[in-house]
């Protein structure tokens, strides 16, 4: 059986940078300030995946884009900047919403690929 927090609380990261522990609520307010103290993108990229791998519920999302492909996003955003207030931050996209190279599916019953 796997617990999820209550709707509304806000999950937290972990991990290992520098030879520190860094912890980073997955809030804007907490992912700004963990990328005005150093953290990378790929290193959220890193934690989020490892999330979803440890929760192990395949039916939270219809398709999951490939890891390294998203490194390789989270890589070309360049230099943290403050004046982009989502920058960096990870999201999810609803299934009937179109996004290049991601099936629109509106919750029918097709046979899809688990990975994209």
């Amino acid at each position: 059986m796997v617990l999820k927090p209550p709707i509304g609380t806000a999950y937290r990261t972990e991990w290992n940078w520098l030879g520190r522990s860094m912890a980073t609520e997955l809030t804007l307010t907490g992912l700004r300030s963990s990328y005005e103290r150093g953290v990378q993108p790929k290193d959220v990229v890193e934690q989020v995946y490892r999330t979803i791998e440890r929760v192990g519920d395949d039916g939270i999302f219809i398709a999951l884009r490939d890891r390294e492909r998203v490194l390789v996003d989270a890589e070309l955003l360049g230099a943290f900047d403050p004046n982009k207030p989502l920058w960096g931050v990870p999201f999810a996209v609803k299934d009937n919403i179109d996004v290049a190279g991601i099936p629109t599916v509106s919750y029918t019953h097709l046979t899809l690929p688990t990975k994209i």
